[in-house]
């Protein structure tokens, strides 16, 4: 999530992170732009380690292997004035996904459904935002990604650990989701308000 330091809150999956907008970073080894646009971080504040995938995946709701179909729109948050007439919100991107299959509980995989991704395209149309350690997507790519409902019953994938893209498919060897699949089946659920899925 070089530039005019801003700041804001974000919600990680239900987790108050703290959001300062840093120095660009690559989205691969060799790129630090999105769709010809610069990419900076969004330096984030964790209630737990995000680098134990047990504790990540023990906190969201579902874990599964997605098909990214679509990037449909971006949403704001907390659309504040930074000077000079411009503006700061914090982006949310909406994506059509399929599932294809499920590592923890159920989402339906026999039609397209839509997913909020923490990051994605700035107010301003100049550049995009990323979580610190997280990853933008890219359309007719595979990820295995940890989901936590929100409130309103939608699905929310967001920060470090819950998104990791991984080669998938019948001229692949799926031993990566059987990995992700271990991982889930040996995670304890966190402790939190839990949400229902709005199909």
């Amino acid at each position: 999530m070089k530039g005019i330091i801003k700041t804001g809150i974000l919600s990680l999956i239900a987790i108050v992170v703290t959001v300062i907008a840093v120095n660009k970073v690559s989205i691969d080894d060799d790129k630090s732009t999105y769709k010809g646009k610069p990419i900076e971080t969004v330096a984030c504040s964790y209630a737990f380690n995000t680098k134990d995938l047990k504790k990540v995946y023990g906190f969201a709701d579902y874990v599964s292997v997605v098909k990214v179909n679509k990037e449909k729109s971006t949403q704001y948050k907390n659309v504040t004035e930074v000077g000079n007439g411009d503006k700061f919100g914090i982006p949310y991107t909406e994506y059509s996904v399929t599932v294809k299959e499920n590592l923890k509980g159920k989402l339906p995989q026999t039609e397209n459904i839509n997913i909020l991704k923490s990051g994605g395209l700035s107010y301003n149309k100049d550049k995009y935002y990323v979580d610190e350690g997280d990853i933008l997507l890219e359309e007719d790519k595979y990820y295995v990604m940890a989901f936590c409902v929100q409130e309103d019953g939608a699905l929310l994938v967001s920060g470090m650990g819950a998104t990791e893209k991984i080669d998938y498919g019948m001229f692949w060897n799926n031993d990566d989701v059987d990995m992700y699949k271990k991982i889930c089946n040996t995670s304890i659920n966190a402790s939190r308000k839990r949400y229902k899925y709005r199909e």
